[in-house]
């Protein structure tokens, strides 16, 4: 099965080449007042949306078993947070470094807002590390997920569908709910992760001779949304 998945990771190394590039473009702008390439990786943002649904898919592919046995909660969190907290407390504590020396933060003053950053917790602003944002929603996402293992797959099945309904009642009648943590479109792409990962199990072998029809449907899809 891990062969026939390889098609995924290069798409994963694919984007992240083009968000790092998206970066490296802004801080030309920013910093420089040049723009690299005429500004041609403006679009790189995309590649965060396709991490959010990938990241859906790989989880729920990867731990469909324990959604379906209800077991395994403790030793899904420790792998994500091993995964997610080391590097990321590594490169917070060299930014915090800077940005205290700089000025920019006060230990006493923003004492909270620091350990909030650093544990990757929802907050009115921004970490101090500014794309660690996308790890607040994956860390929530996984958290989740826990808990769906938690309360099985015959509840799972229910609450992931309403949860996903609700997202697209309120983006279309309830723009101001739209911002909230728990209905915006973050959650949207990581909910639509776990459902093509369960076509994907249930339906591969008859899916088969229609993956080309069904990525090209895929891409007018997003792109129909994010134009």
């Amino acid at each position: 099965m891990r062969d026939k998945l390889n098609i995924i990771q290069m798409l994963r190394g694919f984007a992240a080449v083009i968000v790092v590039i998206h970066h490296i473009s802004g801080v030309c702008g920013e910093y420089f007042n040049y723009t690299l390439l005429g500004d041609v990786f403006r679009i790189g943002w995309n590649g965060v949306d396709f991490f959010f649904v990938l990241s859906g898919f790989i989880i729920s592919f990867a731990h469909f078993n324990n959604l379906q046995s209800g077991q395994g909660v403790r030793e899904f969190l420790i792998k994500r947070v091993v995964r997610i907290y080391p590097i990321y407390w590594l490169i917070a504590l060299v930014s915090l470094i800077c940005f205290l020396i700089l000025g920019q933060l006060n230990l006493r003053q923003d004492s909270t807002y620091i350990i909030k950053s650093f544990l990757l917790i929802k907050q009115p602003n921004i970490p101090f590390l500014k794309v660690a944002w996308s790890l607040i929603y994956e860390m929530f996402f996984y958290l989740m997920f826990a808990l769906f293992i938690k309360i099985g797959w015959q509840k799972t099945k229910i609450v992931v569908p309403v949860w996903f309904v609700a997202i697209l009642y309120i983006a279309m009648f309830e723009p101001t709910l739209a911002q909230s943590f728990f209905f915006t479109d973050f959650i949207l792409e990581f909910l639509l992760g776990c459902f093509v990962a369960y076509l994907f199990l249930k339906f591969a072998p008859q899916l088969k001779n229609k993956r080309h029809l069904i990525f090209c449907l895929g891409v007018m899809q997003y792109y129909s949304v994010r134009v």
